[in-house]
């Protein structure tokens, strides 16, 4: 019953922050697209354009893959990463409550990092198919 409960919550915390950066960040950047090519900030110095294109595919595809839990670790770093470039070089001269935003989104991806998804995913159907553990074996 435990492991059920954990995977509800973790499966609610991929659902919230993955609707969240995907509706609220990622789908709203590609929808203002024009009128972000002028101005958006290039903290990697990869130019304006590629910064854009890269934020807008960080914030759409790791985030769909998060709600369906496929490949969750890898997503959940590279939005970690995104967090960290965010809170440290395009907002470093805001204030830390300026900065909440993106220390809730980090920290909710740096959970996923060390639990994973749970068992509502992608990832544990794929492990329980190709690695299924001792207690599944004898169960077959």
């Amino acid at each position: 019953m435990s492991q059920i409960c954990t995977s509800v919550g973790l499966f609610i915390l991929r659902l919230t922050f993955g609707l969240s950066m995907l509706l609220l960040h990622g789908v709203g950047k590609y929808q203002r697209y024009d009128a972000l090519t002028d101005n958006f900030y290039d903290p990697l110095g990869v130019g304006v354009n590629n910064s854009l294109n890269l934020t807008i595919v960080i914030e759409i595809v790791f985030p769909i893959l998060l709600l369906i839990g496929c490949a969750t670790r890898l997503a959940s770093l590279q939005l970690v990463f995104t967090m960290l470039v965010a809170l440290f070089l395009v907002h470093h001269a805001d204030t830390w409550k300026e900065s909440e935003r993106a220390i809730i989104y980090m920290g909710a991806y740096a959970t996923l990092i060390f639990t994973g998804p749970g068992l509502f995913s992608v990832d544990a159907m794929i492990r329980r198919k190709f690695w299924p553990t001792l207690e599944e074996r004898a169960a077959d």
